[in-house]
């Protein structure tokens, strides 16, 4: 186990319910328990998800008991001390690690394994950023289960994987085609760089529902062709890459189509 400084508190960025405004705080640096690390955090993002405290909230599905949440769920750190647990000891003083926000979770059950940990059989998972102070902090602690040690030569702010997770959760082969369903752009964009092919990105609107925008890569250079009334399918045929941004979803979650056997099939939620 490692410790910190004899620093006592540190600066947190905290949503309170309360006024529904955010508040720089001067807050206690927490203790992990057995199965924790402590982390000084080097980068915390803004997702769109977080945008979601300042919305109604009357049944209480987005924050816990605590009236004031230190906001943000995505982050990267280095670890500076670790609980006594047999998985924590596993992680060293000095780790860079990247991390998950679910806790409270069994970890076991076949939703936490192979779906989302939200969906733990267990029903009382909390999201960090949420229901539980987040990272958008000096420090924070995290389940040492969610988290990985990253390499050496990767940078803090380039370690987020949600596109690439799903493609590989996908199982995709080169030459793939699939559909990414909400407006990400972190995300869409990461979808181009990962794939380097043909991209066609279809944004859903009130008053023109199938306009879309066609972006084709071709020796460095990008071309932009307007659509109305795509086909999705004959997209799919020219072996493109469709990423399909749906206002309705784009609050919600960002899923894969995979485009194989002439149908649409693994869905994968990323």
């Amino acid at each position: 186990m490692g410790s910190v400084t004899d620093q006592k508190t540190m600066r947190a960025q905290q949503f309170d319910h309360r006024d529904n405004q955010l508040h720089l705080n001067e807050v206690p640096i927490p203790t992990p328990q057995a199965h924790e690390l402590l982390v000084k955090m080097s980068c915390a993002s803004l997702c769109h998800s977080d945008t979601m405290l300042f919305v109604p909230n009357e049944q209480g599905l987005i924050l816990g008991p605590n009236p004031v949440v230190t906001i943000g769920h995505e982050g990267t750190g280095r670890v500076v001390s670790t609980g006594s647990g047999e998985i924590a000891s596993r992680f060293s003083k000095g780790d860079p690690v990247g991390f998950i926000c679910p806790v409270d979770c069994c970890f076991e059950c076949y939703a936490c394994k192979e779906v989302h940990n939200s969906w733990c059989k267990t029903g009382k998972t909390q999201m960090q950023g949420f229901g539980r102070d987040g990272y958008f902090a000096e420090y924070a602690v995290v389940d040492a289960r969610n988290a990985m040690v990253l390499p050496d030569n990767c940078e803090y702010s380039r370690n987020g994987v949600t596109a690439y997770h799903g493609i590989a959760d996908c199982e995709l082969p080169p030459g793939s085609w699939l559909a990414v369903i909400g407006s990400w752009s972190s995300a869409s964009t990461s979808q181009k760089q990962h794939s380097r092919r043909h991209v066609a990105v279809a944004q859903t609107t009130s008053s023109t529902p199938y306009q879309t925008r066609t972006t084709r890569r071709r020796s460095r250079r990008s071309r932009e062709v307007a659509y109305t009334q795509p086909s999705t399918s004959r997209q799919a045929r020219s072996r493109t890459m469709t990423v399909l941004q749906s206002s309705s979803l784009a609050r919600e979650q960002l899923w894969l189509l995979v485009f194989r056997n002439s149908r649409w099939s693994s869905m994968a939620w990323i």
